[in-house]
Parts: C-alpha cells; structure tokens; sequence
C-alpha cells in the first residue's frame, strides 16, 4: 500500500525516490506481518477468557500495537544494514514508531467489530 501511494505521488509529479519508498514499504509490511500474526490468536485467547467487546478491542488493540512496534524495531535493525531507505533504530525514530504503532493497534483493535460472536459488539 505505501509504496503504490507513494508511486501515485511520484506519477502526479512529486519528486519520489521509489527505491526508498519501496523499501520503506517492506519495513512496514513486515511490521504489518507481526501485528497480523497476533491478532486472532489475542482474540481467541480474549474470548475464551469471557472478556467484553470492549476489553477484546482494548486488549487486541494492545496486543497488535506492541507487535507491530516490536516489528518495526526488529527490522530496522535487520534491514538498515543494506537498505538505505531504512533508518537505523534511533531515539528519534523510535518515538515516530511509537506513534504509529498506537495507530496500527488501534485500527486492529476496532478490526474486533467484524467479529458478529460479542452480543455487546457496537461497531456492528
């Protein structure tokens, strides 16, 4: 996804290093890997626990923030070594990670609406 909106800004006439770009992209996608990978187990385990609509979303938004961030921290330190449009883990990079990672847990916590099994599940 980031790297076709990227290439749609470079098409429009942005001055875009699609190389960069791309691989930015495949940072955030192996991130985006690691916080998909957690989703339906936490569910599960939230929902055999009894927990409420609500505590699932706040607990799998949790759950899928800190995989991401983990995600995002692992492989900058994997693939800035040899992909220059990936920064090395630093202290200013690891506050924007931050925030995108409460981002990304919680669009995969409210992700939880599409679940019909929660009588008590307002988003449906």
């Amino acid at each position: 996804g980031h790297t076709l909106f990227m290439a749609g800004k470079k098409a429009a006439g942005f001055d875009v290093d699609m190389r960069a770009q791309a691989e930015t992209g495949f940072l955030l996608g192996s991130a985006a890997f690691c916080s998909g990978f957690t989703w339906q187990p936490t569910l599960n385990a939230l929902q055999e626990l009894g927990l409420s609509f609500n505590q699932s979303v706040t607990g799998v938004g949790a759950a899928c923030a800190l995989a991401f961030f983990g995600g995002l921290r692992m492989f900058r330190t994997v693939y800035s070594p040899f992909m220059g449009g990936v920064e090395e883990p630093t202290y200013q990079n690891l506050k924007a990670d931050a925030g995108l990672s409460v981002a990304i847990g919680g669009a995969t916590g409210c992700f939880v609406g599409t679940d019909v099994t929660f009588g008590d599940n307002w988003l449906r």
